[in-house]
């Protein structure tokens, strides 16, 4: 398991996702380790996921080797038909693993054309737009923070998404500290996808450190929703 937080916001999208790989039947050793989960093999496109890592690695791959085939053929990869052959590998995936757990969040980022957008595909392959903001993965403890403290005017910023997130992710490892979701001491993986802009990047050094500070904040708020 994993979580993943997504958002719609008033300067872009934001895409946030812990780093634990939990694997409950390996040995005692291995159960844990931490690796970037958020992928960027298409220009100006960010992968999330949750479900198993070995089925995203494998999505992943069939997105890498469809750019290298397609390349030249009219049917190449498009922003209008790219959603819609994502869930094409779904369905592929589906013919030969059945069933299978896994759901990939997309951002998008349409440089200096139009503004950023999110989609979630599930391992049905269908997909809906996220309008606002979106969770998948461990979703028990994080989606009743989401849901009472999101800005539903839709005025919080990629960076005040990036910092609940932050937040709500630390929260979620200092409650459960050897549960699905944790950073291993380390920060989650953060990427903005900013409406217009040329390409993704993560938040600052400063940013990360203001995220930090208001933990203490956050922590006193979530106790408080979760009573």
């Amino acid at each position: 398991m994993t979580l993943a937080l997504s958002s719609c916001c008033s300067d872009g999208v934001a895409i946030i996702e812990d780093t634990r790989i939990y694997k409950p039947f390996a040995m005692e050793k291995d159960k844990i380790s931490y690796s970037e989960k958020l992928r960027g093999v298409i220009l100006n496109v960010i992968f999330g996921y949750s479900g198993v890592v070995g089925m995203y690695d494998l999505f992943v791959r069939y997105v890498v080797g469809d750019l290298v085939i397609l390349r030249d053929d009219p049917d190449k990869y498009t922003n209008e038909n790219m959603i819609l052959k994502f869930c094409g590998i779904m369905d592929k995936f589906r013919e030969l693993h059945k069933p299978f757990d896994l759901q990939i969040i997309v951002g998008r980022q349409f440089p200096k054309h139009a503004a950023s957008d999110l989609y979630l595909i599930n391992s049905s392959g269908d997909h809906e737009p996220i309008p606002q903001w979106n969770l998948i993965g461990d979703r028990t403890i994080a989606e009743p923070l989401v849901d009472t403290l999101y800005n539903r005017d839709n005025i919080f910023t990629m960076k005040d998404f990036a910092e609940l997130s932050y937040c709500i992710i630390k929260y979620i490892e200092k409650l459960e500290p050897y549960g699905t979701v944790g950073t291993g001491g380390s920060k989650p993986s953060i990427r903005y996808l900013k409406h217009f802009g040329d390409i993704d990047v993560e938040p600052s050094d400063v940013e990360f450190q203001e995220f930090e500070r208001a933990y203490g904040e956050y922590e006193v708020k979530f106790n408080e929703i979760l009573v």
